[in-house]
């Protein structure tokens, strides 16, 4: 989230109350890309590359480049999460 918090503290605040990660270690980049996926789904505007970046397979550094460039300006510009 510090990615996030670096470009909105308000989006950062908003992730850690609604977004509840699983307990178990191994399948946090799964369940987070899940839930990111569904959250940019929602959106009225076109997040497939978004969506396409969020890969389960790849190491931590790559996901964290992929989601720094590709990811969290849409996060941000979009509020997101959006309950409404």
């Amino acid at each position: 989230m510090s990615s996030i918090n670096k470009r909105s503290p308000e989006c950062a605040t908003k992730f850690t109350q609604h977004y509840q990660p699983t307990p178990f270690e191994a399948d946090a980049v799964i369940h987070m890309n899940r839930y990111l996926r569904t959250q940019l789904g929602l959106l009225p505007v076109d997040t497939i590359r978004e969506r396409e970046c969020l890969m389960d397979d790849v190491s931590e550094k790559e996901w964290l480049r992929l989601f720094n460039k590709h990811v969290v300006q849409t996060i941000v510009t979009y509020g997101l999460p959006d309950w409404k």
